[in-house]
């Protein structure tokens, strides 16, 4: 068996070393108000990683008010996220696709 790993996006692959710093930055967002919130706008961020294994991990960031945005994790309500993480990391992602 091959331990290589590919990353890929729709359309092509992606720099493995941008992925990583993103998949950090990701990783490392704070909770600002921990905790299920009602979101009230549709989805306006989201990321999935999907695994050779069949697993699939997702994130939802939807537009909660003009300071949030509100975070669901594998489909449950986790909390309010700070609007300058979200679009700092909107700006990687961009990034990430070219």
């Amino acid at each position: 068996t091959s331990n290589d790993e590919i990353w890929s996006r729709t359309g092509g692959e992606v720099d493995e070393s941008a992925l990583f710093t993103f998949y950090g930055n990701l990783c490392g967002v704070k909770l600002e108000q921990p905790g299920a919130v009602e979101t009230k706008n549709e989805t306006t961020f989201r990321v999935d990683f999907n695994f050779t294994n069949g697993d699939t991990v997702s994130l939802e960031l939807a537009v909660y008010d003009s300071s949030f945005y509100s975070a669901t994790f594998m489909g449950q309500s986790i909390g309010l996220v700070n609007r300058r993480d979200v679009e700092s990391l909107q700006e990687e992602f961009a990034g990430l696709l070219g």
